[in-house]
């Protein structure tokens, strides 16, 4: 017996309800990407273009942040509610899994993304890397593997975060980077990339991490904006310290310039940039005019006054004193810092280097 048109119109309805069902389901799935274009992949391609190197290694590092995104979104649940503390942490872990599965160490430092995403070497038994880490290495002799830093783990992070429309941002420390999840008010939840650990504020005020040991007091934490949310313009430009230092490898040293002041002039309190600008000042004969001798004085002393403590700081601030003849505060300055006893000879017969 033929169906009837109208049992057959049903089937029919049937049919194209479910297809459209499914179609909705994928874009939905589909959707959760929310960009392509994360601050990872820019970070690459500043990096790649920087290096003068294009072609298949920059197609293999940016296919495999993809890679890592797309696991991701598949292994997290179709909606996450981001005020959840707990759905929080099973993002934070979920990236570290994939992170993991993928081989993915620590060495510090760890130069630039470019390093990270392209492969490398299995770590020596002396490398700081977890259990999980650990295990997936064994597992595959001679693979390849993907070693990371804070900065370049909290790039990789924030680029899955922007992907996914999750609320993750990248917070700076004392030469340290971690990752937070903002949840309401003044909660959040801290992420260090390297130890793949939840770690508080007060941890790392007081280095009271795996890999993070420094301490930083009030007035460190006020001058160099510590332990606040960057924002992606900080990020970017941030990372132009990372890009500076390709360049600076390549000899590119006017680039180099450029982009030390490109990040000063997002970040004013970047001490990274004008502690290594005024060092490049310093050390590149076709940058050491009179007038950037000065400049890197003023720069070392900027840096200075945001992390009295850090040594490399102290240093770079003593050769630009004795390079302005200011021979007494360099040996003050050395003596405080690393105390070369080379240097402070040096400066007591009144040679700049």
């Amino acid at each position: 017996m033929q169906p009837s048109s109208h049992v057959l119109t049903l089937k029919i309805a049937l049919v194209v309800t479910l297809t459209l069902f499914q179609l909705g389901s994928d874009a939905l799935a589909q959707r959760r990407i929310e960009t392509s274009r994360t601050i990872g992949h820019e970070c690459l391609a500043r990096e790649f273009l920087a290096a003068g190197q294009h072609g298949a290694a920059a197609r293999q590092a940016a296919a495999l942040l993809d890679s890592i995104i797309a696991d991701v979104a598949n292994r997290l649940p179709p909606r996450i509610n981001s005020a959840d503390p707990e759905q929080a942490r099973q993002c934070f872990h979920t990236i570290e899994e994939v992170l993991a599965a993928r081989r993915f160490y620590v060495v510090i430092p760890t130069a630039t993304l470019m390093d990270t995403m392209l492969p490398s070497p299995a770590p020596s038994t002396g490398k700081q890397i977890t259990k999980a880490r650990r295990d997936a290495i064994a597992g595959a002799p001679g693979a390849p593997c993907h070693r990371m830093d804070c900065d370049t783990g909290s790039l990789i992070f924030t680029s899955i975060g922007e992907a996914l429309n999750l609320p993750v941002v990248v917070v700076e420390a004392p030469g340290h980077k971690f990752v937070r999840w903002n949840l309401t008010g003044r909660q959040r939840i801290n992420w260090d990339t390297n130890a793949a650990r939840e770690y508080s504020d007060s941890d790392f005020r007081r280095g009271r991490t795996l890999t993070y040991k420094a301490t930083m007091s009030p007035a460190e934490e006020s001058a160099g904006k510590f332990l606040t949310g960057l924002s992606r313009e900080d990020v970017l430009a941030y990372h132009s310290n990372i890009v500076a230092g390709i360049l600076e490898r390549r000899g590119q040293y006017a680039a180099a310039e450029k982009e030390y002041l490109r990040a000063m002039k997002q970040r004013k309190h970047d001490s990274l940039a004008a502690n290594n600008l005024a060092w490049l000042y310093l050390d590149q004969p076709t940058l050491r005019t009179p007038a950037n001798v000065r400049t890197a004085l003023e720069l070392a002393e900027r840096a200075v006054a945001i992390l009295p403590r850090t040594r490399d700081y102290l240093d770079t601030l003593a050769r630009a004193y004795a390079a302005n003849g200011q021979f007494e505060n360099a040996i003050a300055a050395e003596t405080r810092g690393y105390h070369n006893r080379s240097r402070i000879r040096q400066y007591r017969e009144r040679k700049a280097h």
